[in-house]
């Protein structure tokens, strides 16, 4: 059972990678109700629905306390807000620092 967190590009790099995280083997857990969820705040975040992506990403912290992918997300949220990212942005998260 994977969960994407992110697509995100090395600076200088045209395209991205989509990022994952291993939760479980599906053969020995069930998919937790967070991981949908955490999908949906990310296709909100994408399509820049601050206020539905930032309610998401909290009903995943409520869920799992401490996630840190969450965190970061409502992180970005609130400096997207203020310094929104540009019209041809497409939700990739550009690293500039090892």
């Amino acid at each position: 059972i994977l969960r994407e967190l992110d697509r995100v590009a090395v600076f200088g790099r045209t395209g991205g990678t989509a990022i994952h995280e291993l939760i479980g083997m599906k053969d020995e857990i069930a998919p937790p109700d967070w991981i949908a969820t955490y999908a949906q705040a990310l296709a909100a975040y994408r399509g820049r629905l601050w206020d539905e992506a930032d309610s998401l990403f909290g009903r995943v912290l409520e869920a799992k306390p401490g996630d840190k992918a969450a965190l970061l997300m409502r992180e970005r949220i609130a400096g997207f807000r203020s310094n929104p990212p540009p019209p041809d942005w497409d939700g990739l998260a550009i690293i500039d620092r090892k």
